[in-house]
């Protein structure tokens, strides 16, 4: 191997080793910031089975939550 591809291979694996070190910097930043992002959406919504309608409705108010109907099934249990 002549000393010129010798310091030509060496450059090159600093050069690459520097960008597997930013890509993965730049990945841990993006898990970092999407997580603190959606975290601070999240609620904790009641359980609100068994109850009826206006018991529940109240409890989901109580956690600052606006109760909607979407559908209504009938169960048999």
């Amino acid at each position: 191997m002549t000393p010129r591809l010798r310091a030509w291979l060496e450059v090159a694996l600093k050069a690459a080793g520097a960008l597997l070190g930013m890509a993965g910097l730049a990945i841990l930043a993006g898990y970092v910031a999407m997580n603190l992002a959606l975290e601070k959406d999240k609620v904790q919504v009641p359980n609100t089975m068994g109850m009826d309608l206006k018991e529940a409705a109240a409890l989901v108010r109580e956690v600052g939550l606006q109760p909607r109907m979407v559908a209504e099934e009938y169960s048999r249990t």
